[in-house]
């Protein structure tokens, strides 16, 4: 369990940092002439919520360590902590107003991109699995000539 609680505090950093990125770069490609102004508060409140969306994308992704725990459960857990927390965090930085057009078109939105993270994840995952598997077989079969 130790180790679960390092490597999710870990990912957190990891994913925060990498939120701080984006919204960064974001900010410097949507700056135009720099005509707009952001109070500085406004513009921090952005970077540590764009700390925290990174940060619970990546450091809840422990989950999927569970064990005990089916690809399905692991997923759909992982999904919905996600998904409440991008409408929770959207919400606070006035990107999402709930019930309008836009609502639904960034959760469609969320969902596509959410899905295809988690499929090529998957098929990675399947092929390093398959990968093993063959390796097992093949000191299995090794081991059985070299008994002979």
């Amino acid at each position: 369990m130790e180790r679960l609680k390092k490597k999710a505090v870990i990912l957190f950093i990891i994913g925060g940092l990498c939120g701080v990125f984006i919204c960064f770069t974001m900010s410097q490609l949507s700056s135009g002439d720099g005509s707009e102004n952001v109070s500085m508060g406004t513009e921090v409140l952005y970077y540590i919520v764009s700390f925290l969306h990174g940060a619970i994308c990546c450091g809840t992704a422990v989950i999927y360590e569970f064990e005990s725990w089916s690809i399905l459960r692991a997923t759909l857990t992982h999904f919905f902590i996600t998904l409440i927390s991008f409408y929770c965090l959207g919400f606070i930085q006035k990107w999402l107003v709930f019930g309008s057009a836009l609502f639904f078109i960034v959760t469609a939105a969320f969902i596509v991109c959410y899905f295809i993270i988690w499929i090529v994840n998957y098929l990675s995952y399947r092929r390093a699995v398959k990968k093993l598997n063959e390796d097992i077989k093949k000191l299995k079969t090794e081991g059985n000539g070299e008994g002979k």
